[in-house]
């Protein structure tokens, strides 16, 4: 699965499994005898009701002909109700998003944009080199710039204070942000699988973003940062990495 943009928070569509497809097909098709009967119990009924109302005592079939018109016009309009609900459960079960990966995703939009707005506040990216992972000791770091916990002002990359990064703490599990025992200092970011993001910066301000992930090369113009993570199966430069470009 691959990510496309960081401004769409939503995961790609999946394929659905052949049995699914078979399903929703067959429903189709089950669906198709309420237009056909009902079209066909509306013709009749109107052909009945002329007849019915040449008799000399058309009243004695009157009623059921009136009542073959009504579940013809009924069956109609149910026909279309029950189409439209199998199109939005087809429609609901292919796009089902994965919350792992929307939530990792976030996680990794919300490093790019705290990057972001440090750039705008101080008009430089932190100086904590080119790539780093977040659970690296220039990880820690940088995150401890983002959230405003440097310590010392006097070496302090961020003076003010200001916290630019705010995620999810990781309370279980992996996904987030784990803070060391002392509840002090971070730790790491990490997402829903465990895996520590990659933070690239552009501390040259060159006109492009140049990098690799896994055997994969990246040229990104006109970009300060990017993040991303290996993902589910924890191997960079694979469909499913979460990315934000």
């Amino acid at each position: 699965m691959e990510i496309p943009s960081p401004s769409r928070l939503e995961a790609t569509p999946r394929s659905l499994h052949p049995s699914a497809c078979l399903g929703f097909g067959l429903a189709g098709l089950a669906l198709a005898p309420f237009f056909i009967f009902g079209i066909l119990a509306i013709v009749t009924g109107h052909l009945a009701d002329r007849r019915i109302r040449k008799l000399p005592f058309p009243g004695k079939g009157g009623g059921k002909a009136a009542l073959g018109l009504v579940l013809g016009y009924l069956s109609i309009p149910a026909g279309l109700g029950f189409h439209f609900l199998h199109f939005l459960l087809g429609a609901g079960i292919h796009r089902s998003p994965d919350m792992k990966v929307v939530q990792s995703l976030a996680i990794a939009v919300d490093v790019e944009q705290s990057l972001g707005h440090f750039h705008s506040e101080y008009g430089t990216l932190p100086k904590v080199g080119h790539r780093l992972d977040t659970n690296t000791e220039d990880g820690k770091k940088l995150l401890a710039i983002l959230l405003g916990i440097e310590g010392n002002p006097e070496t302090a990359q961020n003076p003010r204070g200001i916290k630019f990064l705010t995620v999810r703490e990781a309370v279980s599990g992996s996904l987030g942000l784990r803070y060391a025992p002392s509840g002090e200092s971070p730790e790491g970011l990490f997402d829903a699988w465990g895996n520590p993001l990659t933070v690239v910066l552009n501390v040259s301000n060159e006109d492009a973003l140049r990098f690799t992930v896994g055997s994969k090369s990246f040229v990104l113009e006109n970009c300060r940062v990017a993040v991303f993570s290996p993902g589910p199966d924890k191997k960079p430069g694979t469909r499913d990495d979460i990315a934000t470009w």
